[in-house]
């Protein structure tokens, strides 16, 4: 996706209100109905993703701060998720010569372990971008300062590892959710049971 605010011809400082309006023309001057250039239909689906995209508080901010412009839906957690499930059930059942275990137990327990890795890792990067703000120089505006850049350069990238951390949480967290339709430990997961992406999601807070 190209600069969302460039579709839109709009700034990066632009309010919600001045967003919408921006959207409103430039919808309006590509709208295929309205427009017989033979790039009117694809603008008009750049312009609905780049409002789709600044529209979304999270999104926009995302992308104002890492340039993510990724999509990361309750239907792409709930995906993700079951991807995972199934990543540790393959891994358990190789382990153990693909003998009968309580599966579901040991996924949980997986889960477990991943999530405390998962939270330890963002508590240290967090404590990391912290130290690195402290000890970036303030430097006027419109003035250059190498050492300044390096360490802004650095937050920058630890900021976005941070980001991908705390989606990586959301979906152990899914999984988690996903795997309270089983009560019994014995059970064997059931990987084509469709009803697991129409469980509403919680993003079960996982007490370790």
């Amino acid at each position: 996706m190209q600069n969302p605010y460039e579709t839109l011809g709009t700034h990066p400082d632009a309010s919600e209100e001045e967003i919408k309006k921006a959207y409103r023309r430039a919808a309006s001057q590509w709208h295929p109905d309205r427009n017989s250039s033979i790039d009117a239909s694809a603008m008009f689906r750049k312009v609905q993703e780049a409002y789709e995209l600044l529209s979304d508080p999270d999104r926009r901010k995302a992308y104002d701060d890492f340039k993510v412009t990724d999509r990361f839906d309750d239907k792409m957690f709930t995906e993700e998720a079951h991807k995972a499930i199934i990543a540790i059930f393959l891994k358990l059942a190789e382990g153990n010569n693909w003998k009968k275990i309580p599966y579901v137990g040991a996924i949980r327990r997986n889960l477990g372990e991943s999530l405390r890795q998962n939270r330890a890792e963002s508590a240290t990067l967090e404590q990391k971008i912290e130290s690195m703000k402290m000890v970036s120089p303030a430097v006027p505006e419109g003035e250059q300062d190498l050492f300044s850049d390096a360490i802004q350069a650095e937050i920058k990238k630890a900021a976005l590892h941070l980001f991908k951390i705390r989606n990586g949480e959301k979906i152990l967290c899914r999984a988690v959710d996903l795997l309270a339709n089983y009560k019994d430990e014995e059970q064997l997961p059931d990987f084509n049971k469709h009803d697991w992406a129409t469980r509403p999601t919680t993003y079960t807070i996982f007490t370790i």
